[in-house]
């Protein structure tokens, strides 16, 4: 089963129990914000590769007032990415572990012995500056920037090297776009050698339980805690992620390591 579909599965009672529904939707340029009646919502990033065709009606104004964990299930069903997005950004919006104190800890570095190469999946600079001079080299993958042909501070290797390349790498570094694209499940067998895997970004999942008997040993994310008439608002004129950052709660967790079996 794979991490959405298990989120998927401990996210139904929950939010049927809890009689959620989506409020509204806002599908901007760069991000997606779901709005449910208990009054929490959340973003997912808006990725453009496998946008619907001119003209097709978006989904966006067919899910105002539907059962939030219908809308929720587009993670895994949507058939393109304005769907996935909303389905993301529903089932985030209704997780209860942002609020729970056993899963917010204090940020801390992932632990990587020196000499290790690290995998990175999409351009994250923050991170690139933390780790570059930690480990022997940084293999990162990112579609869209691949897509549009640019040149970014470290070069950009081609989606199709993943399958060879990321069992190299003793870390690796994911943002939630390999949720958004389905790849994520992939990319995790692929990394047979990383002792460390991060999961980071807005559109990461956030229900813990559903990585269990998966390589993630952190999830880096963050709620968003102001208004949703100025999210609606600031999303709606094309607000980037610096618009969606000024009001929300840094949410770090650290999976507890497993103890190592006697033989």
């Amino acid at each position: 089963m794979s991490i959405v579909e298990n989120a998927l599965r401990i996210a139904e009672p929950y939010m049927k129990e809890n009689a959620l529904k989506v409020e509204d939707v806002v599908v901007g340029l760069h991000y997606v914000a779901v709005l449910l009646n208990d009054g929490r919502c959340h973003v997912a990033y808006m990725m453009h590769e496998d946008l619907p065709a001119i003209g097709t009606p978006m989904p966006g104004f067919n899910v105002i007032g539907e059962d939030a964990f219908k809308v929720a299930s587009l993670a895994k069903t949507g058939t393109n990415d304005v769907q996935r997005s909303i389905g993301f950004a529903a089932l985030n919006a209704a997780s209860p572990y942002y609020d729970d104190a056993a899963y917010n800890m204090e940020e801390s570095e992932l632990d990587i012995p020196e000499g290790t190469v690290m995998g990175m999946i999409g351009f994250m600079p923050p991170k690139i500056a933390m780790y570059k001079d930690k480990v022997s080299k940084i293999l990162c993958f990112d579609r869209g920037i691949e897509h549009n042909g640019e040149q970014r501070s470290i070069p950009i290797l081609p989606m199709e090297k993943e399958k060879e390349l990321l069992p190299e790498c003793g870390a690796l570094i994911s943002t939630g776009t390999a949720f958004l694209n389905s790849t994520i499940d992939d990319i995790l067998s692929w990394s047979t050698e990383a002792s460390q895997v991060e999961m980071n970004g807005w559109s990461v999942l956030f229900w813990p339980p559903a990585y269990e008997g998966t390589p993630v040993t952190h999830i880096n994310t963050a709620r968003y805690t102001g208004t949703w008439e100025e999210l609606s608002r600031d999303l709606s004129r094309g607000g980037n992620i610096a618009c969606v950052a000024k009001h929300s709660k840094h949410i770090f967790y650290k999976f507890p390591e497993k103890e190592k079996q006697d033989e």
